[in-house]
């Protein structure tokens, strides 16, 4: 509690025949030290703490391709600021679950006021880290917030501006248009490139060059920033020659990452023509084989050749598969790298060798022949006709639930499939069946138990029981009778075993000094001068071979997230949250995982818990409820001096009493100050939590007449933060408080002292 004021009761009362003179007005009496009257010595006048937000917040949109800009205008008394910052995967905006970080100096230490001692801030996404077009921070959003702080304000309970969707105040980085694509022999003088624009750019660079990986590229024109496709005029002698087609974007002169390529061609005299017939070979592509796609297409002239590319539903880009099938061929079978549950596209281009008069290859300067390409074919998603085709696959996600007798395997259905969330542009079905086989070890052997019925139109997943045995580990086979009467069958599916059992007993310390649990762990307060939590819980009958992960939420129902990275093997976890502050208090739950990471049960009852404060942070927030009792004593701001000298009682906003004293004693003053089970505000601002600070004691102070003096009393206090508040060796000194510290006995740790200056406003 602060200490009230005091101004020497001087010598000169015994000078007037009336006590009532004396308390009319100061005496000045040369003593060099300020002085004051008995109104000032007891009077309170209470001070804000509190430093308003910035009214400004401005945050850079598409700048930058590595940071985003971060600017807010000054606050008046501030000497610094914090920055946090949210990020927002699918674009969203945080609401009241969502967890804000303390951005941090480079050094990873908390910032320190030399970093935000401006108004601007850059935050660096990418730090000297490789990125590239394809970085999923490009398509990120980032939110602030920004609070005031000084040395005597603790910004956490500042009110901040944060950057907001509705006003279009979001962060993002520069990206580079994407989508890239560029026409292949569709037009015989130019190269149409099309691109779709991410954001607002000032200008588009377009470059081009012969080598795939962008090493020789040259820009070729400067565009502006609200195109989205060009067309490349191509000079005769180029006509037929593969390009490699590259974007970038500036924004206010600051350059984007450099986007994919995009192969392109203008058609040059005397290529073959176009392929027609490009599909997939019947039962051979289309969910009908586990390991191979074959296409075929219409024969054409004797002297066509091929080049073959692919592209696919996880990434559209192009890629050359074969860049010379001959002419006597009208099919290829692709078995290189295919992946499951993933629809591949196929294009052609004819090519013929370009022959001098003798009828011999001409061969370029760099050696190589020279072909005359043909128009590839339209044969992607895009197309009416795509050239689609996947391998049988087996289900992407299988899980497994414990129940008394038996184990309940759910499973997705693969591509192909009614029910699949995968689709192919036919919208063709295919309708399968599944084996199912267990193991007692994950890494088998997997033997046959069981299989299911065909899909049905209207499934998005299956459901199967089997009687629990020494076999906890499963693996599933997608089965499929083609029109020709085979049967295939795909790979095995990842190995699935049963989530273990919920984590008992899972407990969370309330303002512990777990350093006396765990000595040799890490303890050391955050920037908010908030201590870590522990989190601690009993093994799951049956054990949990793969550990456990640990979320946490504000709120005691929703909002919960992962806070550990890795698997941990232990049976506590200590959480040393950033962004914990005093008062918030965090509700934890914790997640078994079984021998391949994976876990569905989650403990029953969420642990509340928070850590324990400073003792300079303690005597901050116990003095919160102490100047909000001052305010329930009229007396304090009773003009008429005499009218003091009385005792009074005021009463807590939620329970308990203050009782004032103040009175003449011998040549100087006596305060008491009484509470009994006072309380004003609830832990975390809900009731069902109890008291905050619920206060039990004494703070008083006595005046000589000199204007020296001293404090006394001890405060008990319960709540959210047990401990006591120790008075008796704080001075007074020319009428105030000026010396001395408090002894602030949290409980758990030893006493600290605690400077008298603390806190003061």
């Amino acid at each position: 509690m602060k200490r009230i004021k005091l101004f020497p009761v001087v010598l000169s009362l015994f000078l007037y025949s009336s006590c009532y003179s004396f308390f009319q007005s100061p005496l000045n009496m040369g003593t060099g030290k300020k002085q004051g009257n008995l109104s000032e010595m007891i009077g309170y006048k209470e001070e804000s703490t509190l430093l308003p937000a910035p009214d400004q917040l401005v945050v850079s949109q598409s700048d930058y391709q590595d940071r985003i800009i971060i600017r807010w205008n000054q606050v008046e008394g501030a000497t610094s600021y914090r920055v946090e910052r949210f990020v927002s995967e699918d674009g969203s905006e945080p609401n009241a679950d969502s967890e804000f970080e303390i951005i941090k100096g480079s050094d990873n230490s908390p910032p320190s006021d030399s970093i935000f001692n401006s108004l601007v801030y850059s935050d660096y996404i990418f730090d000297g880290d490789t990125y590239d077009y394809s970085s999923a921070e490009f398509g990120y959003k980032y939110y602030y917030r920004v609070y005031a702080q000084s040395e005597t304000s603790d910004y956490s309970e500042n009110p901040y501006i944060q950057s907001s969707a509705s006003d279009g105040n979001v962060g993002m980085l520069l990206s580079c248009p994407k989508d890239v694509k560029a026409s292949a022999g569709e037009y015989d003088r130019s190269v149409r490139v099309r691109w779709t624009n991410t954001s607002d750019y000032d200008r588009i660079i377009l470059s081009r060059g012969k080598n795939e990986n962008g090493s020789d590229r040259v820009k070729i024109k400067t565009l502006a920033g609200n195109v989205e496709f060009f067309d490349d005029e191509i000079i005769e002698s180029e006509r037929g020659v593969q390009f490699y087609y590259f974007l970038e974007s500036q924004k206010n002169g600051n350059p984007s990452v450099i986007s994919s390529n995009a192969m392109g061609y203008a058609l040059v005299e005397g290529a073959p023509k176009a392929v027609t017939g490009l599909r997939i070979t019947p039962n051979q592509g289309f969910g009908d084989s586990a390991s191979s796609i074959k296409i075929q297409w219409d024969k054409g002239a004797d002297t066509t050749y091929y080049q073959l590319y692919r592209s696919s539903s996880a990434d559209s880009k192009q890629v050359l598969l074969n860049a010379e099938i001959t002419p006597d061929k009208t099919s290829y079978t692709d078995s290189q790298r295919l992946r499951s549950n993933i629809l591949y596209y196929y294009y052609l281009v004819p090519y013929s060798y370009a022959k001098d008069e003798d009828g011999k290859d001409i061969v370029a300067a760099d050696g190589t022949k020279v072909l005359y390409l043909g128009q590839m074919t339209k044969s992607g998603p895009e197309s009416s006709k795509p050239c689609e085709g996947f391998i049988l696959s087996p289900p992407s996600t299988v899980e497994v639930f414990s129940n008394d007798n038996t184990y309940r395997i759910m499973f997705s259905l693969p591509v192909g499939s009614a029910g699949s969330s995968i689709k192919p542009v036919t919208e063709k079905t295919n309708y399968y069946t599944y084996k199912v086989f267990a193991s007692n070890s994950k890494d088998g052997p997997f033997n046959e138990i069981t299989y299911t019925d065909a899909d049905e139109r209207n499934e998005a997943s299956k459901s199967i029981l089997v009687e629990k045995n020494s076999n906890k580990y499963f693996r599933i086979q997608t089965c499929f009778t083609n029109d020709a009467g085979v049967n295939v069958v795909s790979s095995m599916s990842d190995v699935a075993a049963p989530a273990p059992d919920k984590a008992r007993n899972v407990l969370a310390t309330r303002a512990a000094n777990i350093k006396t649990i765990y000595p040799a762990e890490s303890f050391e307060p955050n920037n908010q001068e908030v201590y870590p939590t522990l989190i601690t819980w009993d093994v799951p009958d049956g054990g949990a071979e793969g550990g456990y992960h640990v979320y946490r939420s504000t709120k005691p129902n929703s909002g919960f997230k992962r806070i550990t990275t890795d698997s941990i093997t232990e049976t506590y976890y200590i959480d040393r949250n950033e962004t914990a502050k005093p008062g918030v208090v965090f509700y934890y739950k914790v997640l078994s995982l079984n021998i391949l990471g994976k876990g569905s049960n989650y403990s029953t009852e969420e642990a509340l818990g928070y850590g324990a404060i400073t003792s300079n942070q303690y005597m901050r927030e116990y003095n919160k409820t102490c100047k909000a009792s001052h305010k329930k004593l009229p007396v304090m701001s009773e003009t008429d001096n005499m009218k003091r000298l009385i005792k009074q009682t005021g009463y807590g906003k939620l329970g308990g009493s203050v009782v004032y004293d103040a009175s003449m004693a011998g040549l100087g003053a006596r305060i008491i100050m009484k509470y009994t089970d006072y309380v004003e505000f609830w832990m975390n601002g809900d009731s069902s939590l109890g008291p905050y600070f619920k206060m039990n004691g004494n703070s008083n102070t006595s005046a000589s007449m000199d204007a020296s003096g001293t404090m006394d009393g001890t405060m008990v206090c319960t709540g959210m933060y047990n401990g006591k508040v120790g008075y008796d060796n704080i001075k007074i000194k020319g009428g105030a408080a000026g010396g001395g510290y408090y002894v602030i006995t949290r409980e758990g740790f030893p006493s600290e002292n605690v400077d008298w200056t603390v806190g003061e406003d």
